[in-house]
């Protein structure tokens, strides 16, 4: 039982940090490093594994909050290389 409470510490700490510095630099009107969704995906994690750990560590799904839409966010592009850049680096 310790043990299942040191994890779910750990990402609860994690997970506030994280917070933190983003809504710090909201505050200072910084650019973010990650939107809302995202936002809402890390933080959904400390309840989702406390879910997981109270059942036996099932697996738990990750609820999608973009409804379908996380690759069509505006402003939105995937670092992705292209197949062509992606065998040069391989090559090398």
């Amino acid at each position: 039982m310790a043990r299942k409470l040191k994890r779910l510490e750990v990402m609860v700490v994690w997970t506030l940090s994280w917070t933190l510095v983003l809504f710090t630099a909201l505050q200072n009107g910084l650019p973010m490093d990650i939107d809302v969704y995202d936002l809402a995906e890390w933080c959904c994690l400390g309840e989702l594994g406390a879910i997981s750990m109270n059942n036996d560590f099932v697996p738990v799904e990750v609820p999608d909050f973009t409804r379908s839409d996380w690759n069509k966010v505006k402003g939105f592009s995937h670092a992705y290389a292209s197949p062509a850049d992606e065998a040069a680096t391989m090559a090398s």
